[in-house]
Order: C-alpha cells, then structure tokens, then sequence
C-alpha cells in the first residue's frame, strides 16, 4: 500500500495510507491545508505487510515565510547638508565666562592703589572729609573689580608686604667699622704693608686717653745718604 506524508503550517506531520494525492485532497475538508498539500511535495512509499517495520518516510521542506514576516532592510536616512549649507550658530561665537579663582600681581596692585588714593565725592558722609570726599568702602571696592570681599580684605590686610611690588627681604648690613679707623696704611721703609687696621681703642678706666680716638697718617718716610 501507499503512505503519503505531508506536514502542516504547524509543523504536525500529516499521513494518508492506502490513497493517492488527489483522493488525500478530496478528503481533507479544511482549504487552507489543501492547498498546503497542493503546493508541498510529499514522500511516497509503497511497502508490503510481509516485510514488517515499515521504512522511514521522507518528510517535505517546511513552507517560506510569508513576505511580511521576513526582515525589512534599513533605509538610510537624509544626507547630511554641506558646512556652508547648514544654519549659523550664533551661540558659538559668545566667550565662555568662567569665574576667575586666582588673580595676578599687576590686579593685586590696581586694587590696592584704587582702594587707597581714590576718593568719592559724598558730603552727606560722615567719613567725609571738610570737602566732602572719602575713600572707598572694600565692599565697593569688590564691586568694581568683581572680586570676593574678603580677598580684597586680606590684600589691604597685608598691603604693607606688597609695597613696591615685590616684599624685599631684609638683607644683612656689614659690620661697621670703628669711627676715625684708617682703612689702610702705609709700612715701613722695608715696604711690607699693614693690615689696614687702625690702633685699638682703650678701654674704659683706662684714664683719661681712653675717649680720643686715635688715627694714624702716614707720613714722609726719610732716606739716609750714602
């Protein structure tokens, strides 16, 4: 006898023994899965009783996907304009404005110099003076050069270190000399010289020489005839 195997849209296999394609049409009364049968090809197998297990039948591709379910490529999307065919940002061209956190030594001074020697007209003032100026306040100070209050606080704090511009340390003086030494006199006839320091001092009680200050000054040294 013959075996016809079909499978459905399901995926179930579908067998028909003993009849032909046609008559497998005919009797299934569902169209869709007719016209199934129709369109996929099918195994067939003739076998005999006599020879026991029947062979395996060959089952049929499974059918295409239908078109709407297949995946759709990507479009692209518009081209991009040119640089000269796209719109001016106007926003570009604005500095960006940061809040300055350090200042430098020629700021420093300038407001140091407008805090101390500017003066405002304001008779109405107590802190006037008899023709009606003042100096200005720190806070007006900060609002002029837009700087926190208390930085310009702190320069007029120290502004004694910042006089000249730079704060010149404290450089060590030489020893002075003692008053009326002679920085350097001559030798003796034998031409060696003396080391530049004049005759010490006396000390106190040592009478009444002890106060003159006592300076040497070489004078004309005599040669002996021959």
């Amino acid at each position: 006898y013959s075996v016809l195997v079909f499978r459905t849209p399901d995926r179930l296999p579908l067998v028909f023994v003993g009849c032909s394609r046609e008559a497998a049409i005919s009797a299934h009364p569902d169209p869709n899965l007719t016209s199934h049968v129709r369109s996929c090809p099918c195994s067939s197998s003739t076998t005999r009783p006599s020879q026991g297990r029947p062979t395996m039948p060959l089952t049929c591709d499974p059918p295409p996907p239908p078109p709407e379910e297949q995946p759709v490529k990507k479009k692209r999307g518009p081209k991009p304009k040119k640089f000269e065919d796209r719109p001016f940002d106007m926003s570009r061209m604005k500095p960006v404005k940061r809040q300055e956190r350090s200042y430098s030594a020629r700021k420093r001074d300038e407001v140091l110099m407008f805090l101390i020697h500017t003066r405002i007209h304001d008779p109405n003032n107590p802190r006037a003076d008899e023709n009606g100026y003042r100096r200005p306040t720190q806070r007006e100070t900060a609002a002029h050069f837009r700087i926190p209050n208390s930085t310009v606080g702190a320069w007029y704090k120290d502004k004694d270190k910042f006089e000249g511009g730079k704060r010149v340390k404290e450089s060590k003086k030489p020893p002075s000399r003692a008053k009326g030494a002679a920085s350097t006199t001559a030798g003796s006839g034998d031409g060696q010289e003396a080391t530049g320091e004049g005759p010490p001092t006396a000390g106190p009680g040592d009478g009444p020489e002890s106060t003159r200050i006592v300076s040497q000054t070489p004078g004309p040294v005599a040669v002996p005839e021959q």
